[in-house]
């Protein structure tokens, strides 16, 4: 059975897109432009990472080594971000979040 791990896929194509992989900012791309692979259409990162393939077919030695910060991956919207210290993605990561934060006095779920 094949594994469909959207996030763990984009971000192996984000890391050698880095490493100036003409086809992975080509995948990158056509993943935002379309809403590919369960992710949202992005046009300002699609349009991102057009520009940083037309800089690559002008100059093929090109690298890119902050690339991940520069345009960090969105969540998934169903399976969440992949961590490649767990190599597990992170789907309730922002849940927890919100769970952990104490309400307010006076809001509902106060104590």
């Amino acid at each position: 059975m094949v594994e469909r791990n959207y996030p763990k896929a984009l971000y192996y194509y984000q890391a050698a897109a880095a490493l100036g992989r003409i086809n992975s900012m080509l995948t990158l791309h056509q993943t935002f432009r379309e809403g590919s692979l369960g992710y949202e259409v992005d046009q300002i990162m699609a349009d991102k990472y057009d520009k940083l393939y037309d800089r690559l077919d002008q100059n093929p030695d090109l690298k890119f080594p902050n690339l991940s910060e520069m345009l960090p991956l969105p969540a998934h919207p169903e399976q969440g971000l992949y961590n490649p210290v767990t190599e597990e993605n992170e789907k309730y990561l922002l849940l927890k979040q919100v769970l952990c934060v104490k309400p307010e006095r006076g809001l509902p779920g106060y104590l």
